[in-house]
Order: structure tokens, then C-alpha cells, then sequence
């Protein structure tokens, strides 16, 4: 197989994967986008539902040296980045979520 077959698929003289690249870029822009929108719209710095135990109460106990309470189950999961997720938005950032959406971003 040469060099010119292996890159067949790139130089569409029908233009056709532009215009499917374009479709796919513009889409995944809307997504983008609106996903944006949707999170500017609903934020709120008050914590939602079980965050309150989850995330507070992880907090409180970590700063107080209890490094099982890392490991410690939460609906039947050991969410371990995450906790270290809250506990470095509440401890660095002050608890306002912003760090924690814009990890969801990343």
C-alpha cells in the first residue's frame, strides 16, 4: 500500500468529509454551548439535595484527620476523586462550586 491510498479518505474531491466535518464541528459547538448556557442559568452556590452529607460532611470529618472517611462508601460507591474535588472547592476556593463545574468542563 503507498503513500497516496493510505490518505485516499483525506483528499475527497467531492468535498464530502468537509462538509461532514463541518456538521460534526458546528454540532459538537451547539453542545458545547448549550451545555454552557444550561450550567450559567441554573447555578447556585446554596448545595443540592444529599451534597449536604456528602460533601459537608465528608469535609468536616477530613479536616478533622479522618482519612477513611475518604474511602468511606457513598450509595453503594467510593468516590474518591470526587470528595477530593469538594473538599479542595470548599477548602481552596470557598465551597461556591464554580472549581467543581469547571471540572466537569475538563
Amino acid at each position: 500500500m503507498n503513500t497516496t491510498s493510505k490518505r485516499k479518505w483525506f483528499h475527497n474531491s467531492s468535498g464530502k468529509f468537509w462538509i461532514e466535518l463541518a456538521l460534526f464541528g458546528a454540532f459538537a459547538l451547539w453542545m458545547l454551548g448549550t451545555a454552557l448556557v444550561g450550567t450559567v442559568k441554573q447555578y447556585s452556590e446554596m448545595p443540592y439535595w444529599d451534597v449536604w452529607d456528602s460533601a459537608l460532611g465528608f469535609y468536616l470529618r477530613f479536616s478533622e484527620g479522618d482519612w477513611s472517611s475518604l474511602w468511606a462508601q457513598h450509595n453503594e460507591h467510593r468516590i474518591v476523586i470526587a470528595k477530593l474535588l469538594f473538599w479542595l472547592d470548599l477548602k481552596v476556593f470557598g465551597g461556591v462550586g464554580v472549581s467543581l463545574l469547571s471540572w466537569t468542563y475538563l
